[in-house]
C-alpha cells in the first residue's frame, strides 16, 4: 500500500522543492578542453565596440516585397557599416573554438578580452534601430552566446580564472537578449521566418548561460 502524506506535510515538501532544475545545454557543451599544446598567436587589437545607432543599409535595398534580390551596392554599404560587429563574431568564435581544441591559453585570454571590452562599452545596445539593425543584434548575440556556452559549461571550467570579466560579459548578453525579446515578440504568423528562429536561438543560448527560465520559455 503506498504511503500517504498528511496534506500539510505534502504542502511543505512542495514549497521547499525547487520549481525547476538549473538550465543545462546538450551534453556536448560539457566537453573538456583539448590539450594539444603549442602557443597561440598574439592577440590582435580589439575591433572598436559598436555603440552607435543600429541603423544599417539592407543588402536587399530596392528589392521587391520579398526582399530576396541582392543589391551589390547596398551589400557593400552594409558590409562596411557592420565590419566591426562581423569581425567580433567571427574572430571570437574562432578563438574559442581553437582554445577548446588545443588548450592554448592565449586564444582564451584574447576572446575574453575582446568580449569584455564590448560588454564594458554597452555595445549593440542602441534603442535606435531599423530592421537590419535589430537583425544584426540578434545574429551577433546568437553567435557569441553560442560560443560562450562551450566555455561556460566545459567540465574543465576555463572561466574560473575570469570571474569579473565573465560577469560583465554574461550581463551584457542578458541585456541583448532582453532587447531581442522586446523586438521580436508578438509578430503575426505571416511575419515569422528565419529571423524569428535566430532570435529564439540567441535568447535560448542566453537563457541557459544566465539560468533564466523566462527567457527559456520565450524561446
Amino acid at each position: 500500500m503506498p504511503m500517504r502524506l498528511a496534506p500539510l506535510t505534502l504542502m511543505s515538501l512542495l514549497l521547499s522543492a525547487p520549481a525547476f532544475a538549473a538550465l543545462q545545454p546538450p551534453p556536448g557543451y560539457h566537453a573538456a578542453v583539448g590539450q594539444r599544446g603549442g602557443a597561440a598567436p598574439s592577440c590582435q587589437a580589439v575591433p572598436r565596440p559598436y555603440t552607435g545607432d543600429l541603423q544599417f543599409t539592407s543588402k536587399y535595398e530596392g528589392s521587391n516585397s520579398a526582399r530576396a534580390t541582392l543589391n551589390r551596392k547596398a551589400e557593400k554599404n552594409f558590409r562596411e557599416q557592420t565590419a566591426n560587429i562581423t569581425r567580433l563574431e567571427k574572430e571570437a568564435g574562432r578563438m574559442i573554438t581553437y582554445y577548446m581544441r588545443t588548450g592554448q591559453q592565449g586564444h582564451l585570454d584574447c576572446a575574453v578580452e575582446w568580449l569584455d571590452q564590448w560588454a564594458s562599452a554597452d555595445a549593440l545596445e542602441s534603442e535606435q534601430f531599423n530592421h537590419t539593425g535589430k537583425s544584426m543584434r540578434k545574429w551577433a548575440l546568437g553567435s557569441l552566446a553560442g560560443a560562450w556556452l562551450r566555455l561556460k559549461f566545459s567540465e574543465s571550467q576555463p572561466l574560473a580564472a575570469y570571474p569579473q570579466q565573465s560577469a560583465r560579459i554574461e550581463a551584457w548578453f542578458t541585456r541583448l537578449a532582453e532587447h531581442t525579446v522586446r523586438e521580436w515578440s508578438g509578430l503575426p504568423l505571416r511575419k515569422i521566418n528565419n529571423h524569428s528562429y535566430w532570435a529564439a536561438w540567441s535568447v535560448m543560448a542566453v537563457a541557459v548561460i544566465a539560468d533564466r527560465r523566462d527567457l527559456f520559455d520565450w524561446s
